[in-house]
């Protein structure tokens, strides 16, 4: 397996899309890499995500990038920080997301946060590994759309994952920024939208804070019904 250093965009070319616009690297538990996952943007408008394996070409008899789904069950992502992190004095939350653009953008809007998502998904949630959230404090900020909002509330009825507890992230809508300063006008979150579009309307870790201390509901909310009693998630924690 190649480390970070020999991998090039151009490994990841596709016959059909071209050049990926966006390259994401899964990693094992002891950091060491385990594939990529890439985004293509199509021509024609959408996107198109392939996962990629470093593996054995029988034809040319040598080593190669290959366009390869991920075997089942998948690691999720950021598996190496979710792993180090349970050894911490203070076990930081895991945020959950949809896909990893949002991961990496909730990364800048919660910091102390492990942001992860499985690969494929809200559709594929299921195909993961989720035992290394096992004892750890989940916090699912679903995409703004059906598929989103359904994982939530699969993750609650099935509850096959260990975790010690599964909450949701509701976003303030109270204010809205404007050019790096909050304004008391309505944020709309637009359909489908997640961390990258808040991020993308000018959300900072800053902001968020600042909106928080007149939100009218809380950052970290139970999953609907599911009903055990939890401690309130600060928001520097």
């Amino acid at each position: 397996m190649p480390d970070d250093v020999a991998v090039s965009i151009d490994e990841f070319y596709h016959f059909e899309y071209g050049a990926p616009a966006n390259v994401w690297t899964y990693r094992n538990a002891d950091g060491s890499i385990y594939g990529w996952v890439c985004r293509y943007n199509k021509r024609e408008g959408g996107k198109e995500i392939v996962p990629w394996l470093w593996g054995h070409d029988r034809a040319k008899n040598k080593d190669v990038f290959k366009m390869k789904g991920f075997q089942e069950p998948r690691p999720l992502y950021n598996l190496h920080r979710i792993t180090a992190s349970a050894e911490e004095s203070q076990v930081p939350p895991i945020i959950y997301n949809e896909g990893e653009k949002d991961a990496d953008a909730s990364g800048l809007l919660f910091p102390n946060w492990i942001p992860t998502t499985p690969q494929g998904g809200a559709k594929a949630w299921h195909k993961s590994d989720h035992t290394p959230l096992r004892g750890r404090l989940v916090i699912r900020a679903p995409d703004n759309d059906g598929p989103g909002y359904d994982m939530a509330l699969e993750m609650e009825q099935l509850y096959g994952i260990p975790v010690r507890d599964l909450r949701i992230l509701r976003f303030p809508t109270h204010v809205r920024p404007h050019k790096g300063v909050l304004i008391p006008e309505c944020y709309i979150i637009g359909d489908g939208w997640g961390a990258a579009d808040h991020v993308r309307e000018g959300w900072t870790h800053s902001l968020l804070k600042e909106a928080m201390r007149t939100c009218p509901h809380p950052l970290v909310d139970t999953v609907r019904t599911l009903g055990m009693p939890f401690e309130p998630i600060e928001f520097d924690d």
